[in-house]
């Protein structure tokens, strides 16, 4: 065609209507063209120009393009150019797709074209051609069963020329609308050649066309059997791959969905236990992935309960850990708990799964040891953990859900309890504790394991577990095992307990070996006190010695000084417990554990104060054992007590006792008090803490009235260092003097009971320590002391009593020493006139100075008034003769009713109601009370019993004596403190202290009468000027009377005149 013709040709199209259905048959100038006459190159640019000219607008019957066909065809024959073949088979194309509706039998012969086309370099056009046909695959008409084996038979050219994506998809859709035309072998080849290339290309897109054609085949087709094994190998190894994974489940769920799908289950299971498979990781992943998702991880399957393969599908699991592939191994992990979390699951599939976890166990520590990827390791524990933690918490909140043997899982746990969180350990212990029972075979051994196990974890918490747990099995079992738990188990694992490095472990082990030692009575006693023994010593373990220095001795370096009370919280729980196994012991036998007890705190104190400073800043120990201590007590039996339950009550051991020099024979088992005494004299001169100095200081006094505890010991020692320390002025602990004084005197004044034993020096010392603090705020405790001196010490008082009353006559006078002042001066009166020879008129000034102060009735209360009038009353009698004048002699009695000299008639009287009534008339009653018990002010009842004076005998011929009063003169007569004394100067300290009380009662009934008590003389006063008015008042009716009577025969003025004699002398003297 020229350039004319083509412009022609143009222009016609240009003109064609709107809705023109277009030629159908073609013109005979395009047939000239076409002819195989023309040139090839005529030919091609005419078919060029053809398909490009809208050959859509034509609308050719099937003659005009089995014509066009004819005139074209020799273009694609192998000899032909590639590029004139390509120009062909490009208009073949355009025409196919422009003439589509009215291609039949044209059809076939197209495919046969592209079916017998042998080029090569053609196969792209081929391709495309194929794709027109068929409409992307979907329309295979009058080709149906030729384009099944053309499709397989060209797959390797087409793999060779990279065309894979477009084939596959018309592959697709062939499969999709065309499946009831492909027979079996073609089907079976479609599958093996999908699977092949699925696994083998590196492009996803073409792999994920690969398994769209097996989800196609599955859908479509009924899947023939023979690719199956093939199938699912290439769904094992493609569902590794993340692009692949979707697809790849869910072609295997479809495929579990039909006839073959029991068959798949069991290749996958034999895929599982094949040896020979081992080494592909990536198999035994896909199969194990596989069963896992679509046995386990759907409801129904196969129209039963996948839990119905469940056995087959875990055993498989089980098999394939022996690959120790990591990834399998972390597969399996997954599955499992998927399993875990599916409710009532039988005895056996509980068995296989702890049967898996216990080879995943085994791999994991295969792993360990072939040092593979740390973070692979890492992510791998982490999950089978968590599988775990799933069984746990069935155990915890479901136990119901577990049909399985608990024993075994337990078993699984301890396995890998070194990795387990630490509430999963302490769950473990306290199921395996319970399980520790003397009904059970090899059970001690089982206990020895236990505690092996579990105590040496590095876990802090674990550990302390573990010891708590052995010490609840021994209460349980202590009856019949405790020897042989102690020997096989509990000294064997914590007899170096003293060596471990955490301090809470260590507090545990001394709790629990404490709680030991309470119960055991046997020689197994000793050897868990030595190993408390070594714990409270631990500090000191850890002191070593350098170089001998210059003189000759050791230079102590210290490597562990405590510096915190939490880095020996283990001693003190020891000492705590050390204590409390003496309070025990203490009443039981044998007494050596007592005994080594005592030993055990007191070489702990000895160390304190040889080695000072590993304890210089931390005195909490001392402070506990000197609490310990100070609380110990003696009887007249030389047997050691101490105070029991809440109301403090001393229990004496019946074994065990003190090492008294008065003793006549020592005790078999006896403490050492003497090394008491040495002890606190070692911390009153040197411990630095003053906690522990004040609570020494303070306790002291309660331990030195107990004479049966000290006497017998160093008391010059202890007396000699107490007055020591009170004449330092600047004391060691930086306190205001006032107040460390007022500690120390208390102690100084508790020495007194003790006169016998101390040297004339040392009374004087305690004499001038009382007397230099007198004026200071603790000048009570001095006087109340020095009263006491008057009975024990008088000639030593007596010598020094011109400086003692000397200085009494600055203080200022106040209420709150009105009371001992005057019963100081009251009780001086009392004694023996021959001490009083050097007494001068000075002397008797400082007294009067002193007491004449407490006679301002504005200032004080009617009975410190009337205490002082007392007392100024009797040292006017104690003053010499020429002293005394213009003094008014007076005597001054009191009787009291004494019950056992009064007579006793039981027969008239079995009561005793004539003495009660005599002595509940009584004011004050004298109590001698031997029967260990409180008294009660209530025991005998009167109208007049205001105060009783209680006399208690000691030990070592001393007494307790001590007021008891009626809240109304309590204030008057009671004092804070025991007066401790002698059972020579008991009755002249009771008598004194009777008189006070009566003063006292008589005071208080004379304010309610509202007639004041002024003295005794004054009151004998009264009493005469009342019977003076009466006998007046007689005389006077007896005169009115006479006068009436003078007819009487008798002599009533012989009467009168004797009566009128005694009036006069009575009225004389009054």
């Amino acid at each position: 065609m020229n350039s004319k013709d083509k412009s022609k040709f143009k222009s016609f199209i240009k003109s064609l209507p709107a809705g023109y259905v277009g030629e159908r048959t073609l013109r005979p100038e395009f047939e000239r063209e076409l002819r195989p006459e023309q040139p090839v190159a005529q030919r091609c640019r005419m078919l060029k120009e053809l398909g490009d000219m809208q050959l859509h607008n034509f609308n050719l019957d099937e003659t005009a393009i089995t014509i066009l066909f004819n005139l074209t065809n020799d273009l694609i024959v192998p000899n032909k150019p590639a590029e004139t073949r390509q120009i062909a088979l490009s208009f073949y194309k355009r025409l196919i797709y422009t003439q589509y509706k009215n291609l039949t039998i044209m059809r076939e012969k197209f495919f046969l074209v592209i079916q017998n086309h042998e080029a090569r370099e053609d196969l792209r056009h081929l391709l495309e051609l194929l794709d027109t046909l068929t409409d992307n695959g979907k329309d295979i008409t009058n080709f149906e069963e030729k384009i099944g084996k053309f499709m397989l038979l060209w797959i390797p050219a087409i793999t060779e020329a990279n065309l894979l994506t477009p084939y596959l998809d018309i592959l697709v859709n062939l499969i999709k609308f065309n499946a009831a035309h492909l027979d079996k072998d073609i089907l079976v080849g479609i599958v093996q050649n999908a699977c092949d290339l699925s696994c083998s290309v590196t492009v996803n897109e073409i792999g994920l066309q690969c398994l769209t054609i097996l989800e196609m085949v599955i859908g479509y087709t009924i899947f023939p059997s023979e690719p199956l094994p093939q199938c699912i190998t290439t769904l094992c190894r493609t569902v590794n791959h993340a692009p692949y994974c979707p697809s790849s489940f869910k072609i295997m769920k479809n495929l579990l969905g039909t006839q073959l799908g029991y068959h798949s289950m069991k290749m996958m299971c034999s895929i599982l236990n094949d040896r020979a498979l081992y080494d592909d990781a990536h198999l035994l992943r896909g199969a194990v992935f596989h069963l896992n998702m679509n046995i386990f991880g759907s409801n129904i399957i196969f129209q039963v309960s996948p839990m119905t393969y469940a056995t087959n599908v875990l055993t498989a699991f089980l098999r394939a850990l022996d690959s120790r592939q990591v990834i399998v191994t972390f597969e399996v992990i997954l599955s499992v708990r998927m399993v875990i979390t599916k409710r009532q699951l039988s005895e056996i599939i509980w068995d296989l799964i702890c049967e898996i976890m216990s080879s995943i166990v085994s791999n994991i520590e295969y792993y360990e040891e072939v040092n593979i990827n740390k973070d692979r390791l890492h992510h791998l524990q982490i999950n089978f953990h968590e599988n775990i933690d799933c069984i746990e918490k069935l155990l915890q909140q479901d136990r119901s859900q577990i049909l399985g043997n608990v024993e075994r899982i337990y078993d699984l746990i301890e396995r890998v309890a070194d990795r387990r969180p630490e509430a999963s350990v302490l769950a473990l212990i306290e199921y395996r504790s319970r399980r520790v029972t003397a009904t059970r075979p090899d059970w001690l051994q089982v206990l020895a394991q236990f505690v092996r196990r579990y105590y040496r974890m590095s876990n802090v918490n674990v550990r302390i577990k573990t010891i708590e747990a052995l010490v609840r099995i021994m209460d349980q079992n202590r009856a019949c095992y405790e020897e042989e738990i102690l020997s096989r188990v509990v000294l064997s694992h914590l007899s170096h307990i003293h060596l471990e490095s955490s301090v809470q472990v260590r507090v545990a082990v001394a709790r629990a070996l404490s709680n030991f030692a309470t119960h055991c009575d046997t020689k197994r006693c000793m050897d868990l006190l030595d190993i408390l023994e070594a714990l409270i010593n631990r500090p000191f373990e850890h002191t070593r010695h350098g170089s001998s220095s210059g003189d000759g001795t050791l230079a102590e370096v210290t490597v562990g000084l405590v510096n915190n009370e939490s880095e020996i919280s283990d001693i003190i729980a020891a000492v705590d417990g050390l204590v409390k196994v003496f309070a025990i012991k203490l009443h039981r036998l044998p007494a050596i554990h007592a005994l080594k007890i005592f030993n055990i705190l007191m070489d702990h104190m000895e160390l304190h104060y040889e080695r000072p400073k590993i304890f210089e800043h931390i005195s909490v120990v001392r402070y506990k054992i000197f609490a310990w201590l100070l609380k110990a007590r003696a009887n007249g039996s030389y047997h050691i007590g101490y105070p029991e339950g809440s109301n403090e009550v001393v229990k004496f051991s019946p074994y065990l006792g003190i090492d008294s020099p008065l003793l006549p024979q020592a005790h078999p088992t006896a403490i050492s008090i003497r090394r008491v005494c040495k002890l606190i004299v070692r911390c009153l001169e040197h411990d630095t803490d003053y906690q522990v100095f004040q609570l020494v200081i303070r306790e002291l006094p309660k331990v030195l009235q107990n004479k049966a505890l000290v006497q017998g010991n160093d008391i010059e020692e202890l007396a000699n260092t107490l007055l020591k320390i009170n004449l330092v002025s600047n004391n060691k602990f930086k306190r205001p003097t006032d107040e460390f004084h007022a500690l120390v005197l208390p102690a100084i004044a508790s020495l007194v009971i003790y006169h016998e034993s101390l040297q004339p020096q040392q009374h004087y010392g305690i004499i001038t320590a009382l007397n230099s603090r007198v004026l200071t705020g603790i000048a009570s405790v001095c006087i109340n002391t020095m009263t006491i001196l008057i009975l024990e010490m008088p000639e030593a008082l007596m010598r020094k009593l011109p400086d003692v009353l000397l200085q009494m006559s600055k203080m200022s006078d106040t209420n709150a020493l009105a009371t001992p002042v005057l019963e100081f001066l009251s009780l001086l009166i009392h004694l023996s006139k021959h001490l009083f020879a050097n007494f001068t008129s000075m002397h008797n000034m400082y007294v009067f100075a002193i007491t004449l102060p407490y006679t301002k009735p504005h200032r004080y209360d009617h009975y410190t008034v009337s205490l002082a009038h007392h007392v100024i009353a009797g040292w006017f009698l104690k003053c010499k003769l020429e002293l005394r004048r213009n003094c008014v002699n007076y005597i001054k009695s009191v009787t009291f009713h004494v019950a056992t000299l009064m007579p006793t008639n039981l027969q008239d009287d079995p009561n005793c109601n004539e003495k009660k009534s005599h002595i509940g008339n009584d004011f004050v009653k004298i109590i001698y009370n031997e029967s260990g018990e409180e008294y009660n002010l209530n025991t005998i009842s009167g109208q007049f019993n205001y105060a009783c004076v209680i006399v208690e005998p000691l030990d070592l011929n001393s007494n307790r004596v001590y007021v008891k009063a009626r809240s109304e003169i309590s204030k008057f007569v009671c004092h804070a403190e025991y007066r401790i004394v002698s059972d020579r100067s008991a009755p002249l300290l009771a008598r004194q202290m009777a008189l006070h009380a009566n003063l006292a009662s008589l005071v208080y009934q004379s304010v309610q009468k509202k007639h004041p008590y002024a003295s005794n003389w004054l009151e004998r006063l009264r009493k005469l000027k009342r019977l003076r008015s009466k006998l007046i008042e007689g005389l006077n009716s007896q005169q009115k009377s006479g006068s009436a009577s003078s007819g009487i025969g008798i002599n009533a003025s012989a009467i009168g005149s004797d009566m009128d004699d005694q009036r006069g002398d009575f009225i004389k003297y009054t």
